[in-house]
């Protein structure tokens, strides 16, 4: 402790050091982008808590110059997140007759609860369900489960990790499946798109999962499919849009952010937890308002997903849906 002190008492280690958390902060707001710089955004939070334990060790070196601008960048970081998360508050009066809730989840993360996923499921009163990961026997289960509750289904069946569905309560006006391809790998990223009829009102909704990045590669591969995912989003009609899903991301990962700046869509309101990032996201035009979002957990305590309920903005233009559909 005592030659920790003495070190911190040379100009140069104290500069040194202060300069060195301003840069870390600098890299984390405006992070580069690069594939090898592009992951630091994601762990912005745990920088904020490194800061807020820094400041308190320098407190008991006697060191108040560094103690002080841990506690900035703590502060300015805490900022960054609470505008990245969008954590707004929301109004406590009724604004809108048309509301409806979203459901998304990973069904892998159930195990094998078969049965008590889909109870789970339909005591969650969702009018949206949105499923990735489907397996065949999950889709059997699934079925048999739900069927009778959610009359209408989009459904992708894959092999690999992309297979998905889609339950409503709403009718399913159209469905699409889009394909991010990188030719040069041989590699397929599928969106399933669907257009819905809320309670007389079009919605185009987009299914997404992301696979984690693990090398320089797949940080390539997912911004350019969140790149592709921007102009499906962006393409054609001026419809309200929902996209959800598994994006493998944080909330204040660069990708991602730049993907919500890109499309002008809005990050469903949460906060950051203490031990587990949130992964999963939904995503919203400014014609949708969302009035809040809750864990959704399997019988057994495990995280299942995302529940996001959300109203049509009553300042937004009525946009209806074909009748001679």
């Amino acid at each position: 402790m005592k030659r920790i002190k003495q070190l911190l008492t040379y100009q140069w280690v104290e500069g040194g050091i202060i300069l060195s958390m301003i840069l870390i902060t600098l890299l984390l707001l405006f992070t580069p982008n690069r594939a090898t710089l592009a992951g630091l955004s994601s762990h912005a939070f745990e920088a904020v808590l490194l800061f807020l334990g820094s400041a308190m060790g320098f407190m008991i070196l006697d060191r108040p110059k560094i103690m002080f601008t841990c506690l900035g960048m703590c502060a300015i970081l805490c900022l960054y997140l609470k505008k990245t998360s969008n954590s707004s508050i929301q109004s406590l009066f009724r604004q809108a007759d048309i509301d409806f809730s979203l459901c998304q989840i990973l069904i892998n993360s159930g195990a094998d609860e078969y049965e008590n996923i889909s109870r789970r499921l339909l005591a969650s009163k969702a009018d949206i369900l949105n499923i990735q990961e489907l397996t065949p026997d999950w889709a059997l289960v699934l079925s048999d489960g739900l069927s009778e509750n959610y009359p209408y289904r989009a459904e992708m069946n894959r092999v690999d990790p992309y297979g998905m569905v889609v339950y409503s309560k709403y009718p399913i006006l159209k469905t699409d499946t889009l394909h991010f391809r990188d030719t040069m790998v041989n590699y397929d990223i599928p969106v399933l798109k669907l257009q819905l009829d809320i309670e007389g009102r079009a919605m185009n909704f987009f299914s997404c999962h992301v696979l984690p990045r693990l090398n320089t590669t797949d940080f390539n591969r997912v911004q350019q499919f969140l790149n592709a995912v921007t102009d499906w989003v962006e393409d054609g009609d001026t419809l309200p849009k929902l996209v959800a899903g598994d994006f493998n991301l944080s909330p204040w990962d660069f990708s991602l952010q730049q993907l919500i700046s890109n499309t002008r869509l809005q990050l469903s309101q949460r906060e950051p937890h203490l031990f587990v990032q949130p992964f999963e996201h939904i995503l919203y035009s400014s014609t949708i308002r969302c009035n809040k979002l809750e864990e959704v957990r399997t019988p057994g305590g495990l995280h299942l997903g995302i529940q996001g309920y959300y109203t049509f903005n009553p300042s937004g233009e009525d946009l209806g849906v074909n009748k001679n559909h």
